[in-house]
């Protein structure tokens, strides 16, 4: 009986382990832009998490330090996204600065893959028409997020295993009285 017990719990403990790893921590490391007719810089950093499966961006916070302005976005911008890739972002920060990526530029598109990616970053001041561009780096880590069908499975069976200890030697009718 210990033995049918154990392979019944062990075959309902499976499921946990599976995971669901399309969703991908994107941090784009810190770029600095210079505009060389007014000897001014910008740094710009930030950070989201990308389901590559529903390719939904969330958790978006861009920063912004330096001459042009000072500040921190958290929201949406405007996005392209491919199957497995991102072609084009673009934020407005609160200073009225524009920062983005964007792949049609010079043809680097940032891949879901893990790993250092280069990116084709862009900066254009509030109220300026030059683009500055960029050349940067992005780093993406998978997050291991558990499987939802996985862990309503396991809850399932536990109950089912539950039930059945609790009501060892009580007749199926009386069962459902006696839990």
């Amino acid at each position: 009986m210990a033995k049918r017990l154990a392979l019944i719990a062990f075959l309902f403990l499976i499921p946990a382990l599976a995971r669901a790893d399309n969703i991908v921590s994107v941090v784009i490391l810190p770029a600095t832009f210079m505009d060389v007719l007014t000897p001014k810089t910008e740094t710009v950093s930030g950070s989201f998490l990308w389901d590559t499966t529903t390719q939904v961006l969330s958790n978006i916070t861009f920063t912004e330090i330096g001459d042009f302005g000072n500040g921190t976005l958290k929201g949406p911008g405007d996005v392209f996204l491919g199957q497995n890739f991102i072609g084009f972002l673009s934020f407005v920060m609160p200073s009225g600065d524009t920062f983005g990526f964007n792949s049609g530029d010079h043809g680097i598109a940032l891949l879901s893959t893990p790993g250092t990616h280069q990116d084709d970053l862009i900066f254009r001041a509030s109220g300026s028409s030059l683009d500055l561009f960029h050349v940067g780096s992005a780093t993406l880590t998978p997050v291991s997020t558990p499987e939802p069908s996985s862990l309503i499975s396991l809850l399932v069976g536990l109950t089912a295993m539950a039930a059945f200890v609790l009501c060892k030697g009580v007749s199926a009718k009386n069962c459902i009285a006696h839990v």
